[in-house]
């Protein structure tokens, strides 16, 4: 598959979660921003999942974030396309996303008692396929 930018369409961003949650332990995961692909049942249509969290403090900062998308190749509907588009769209989408989550874990992170540092720009992505996180590898 040769998915390229032009050939898509952003229909759609969804905020998924955020949370603050006190008495959070190692921060194996701190700082990640994690993005997979995954097919929405018709052909072409993907969603796009961003992952953030921080830990500071003992408390975890965290937030969720979907982008809809559309593409006129239908090679996207199963797994094993979307987790190829996952390589061309989490670069391209992950400033929309991180600025779309961003507007919601400003404000908790300003309530806080945790001292967190949040990115002004999205960082860079770690693109994970669904089978990695746990998910389906099924076609």
């Amino acid at each position: 598959m040769k998915l390229k930018v032009p050939d898509l369409h952003l229909e759609g961003l969804q905020l998924v979660r955020v949370t603050l949650t006190p008495g959070m332990g190692p921060k194996e995961y701190d700082g990640q921003w994690v993005m997979f692909c995954s097919p929405l049942g018709s052909p072409g249509a993907l969603v796009v999942s961003a992952d953030f969290h921080e830990v500071s403090e003992g408390v975890l900062l965290g937030g969720t974030a979907h982008a809809i998308v559309r593409s006129n190749d239908a090679t996207t509907a199963s797994q094993a396309g979307a987790d190829e588009a996952a390589e061309v769209l989490g670069p391209w989408l992950s400033e929309v996303l991180w600025d779309f989550l961003a507007g919601y874990l400003l404000p908790l992170a300003a309530t806080s008692w945790g001292n967190f540092t949040l990115p002004q720009k999205a960082p860079t992505p770690t693109i994970r396929h669904l089978a990695e996180l746990g998910g389906s590898d099924k076609e």
